[in-house]
């Protein structure tokens, strides 16, 4: 079952939205997007959620889902920086080379 569809892609960001009829009913239409940030000779990686909220419960519901949201935010950062560092040791030649965003 996905939650997120995909719907822009570049060399400096990614976004998806929230489709998933049960979660959007549950949480509203929920939007995240990841964003490659140069800062000197490093690169930093943002992670952006914007939650609806147009009533006192929808406030509520936003204040939760993004505590909750912290925990699996946080995992899926960990996991995309372990996947660049493997490729950056696998691929060092390469590293030198490609340009970002």
């Amino acid at each position: 079952m996905y939650i997120f569809t995909i719907t822009s892609v570049s060399s400096s960001h990614c976004e998806a939205v929230m489709t998933n009829p049960v979660t959007t009913l549950l949480f509203g239409r929920v939007h995240i997007r990841y964003d490659i940030i140069p800062f000197e000779h490093l690169h930093c990686l943002q992670y952006t959620m914007w939650i609806p909220a147009k009533t006192i419960i929808g406030r509520f519901r936003r204040y939760v889902l993004a505590w909750a949201d912290l925990i699996m935010a946080r995992k899926q950062l960990l996991t995309l920086v372990s996947l660049a560092r493997q490729h950056e040791l696998n691929a060092p030649d390469e590293r030198a080379t490609h340009q970002w965003g």
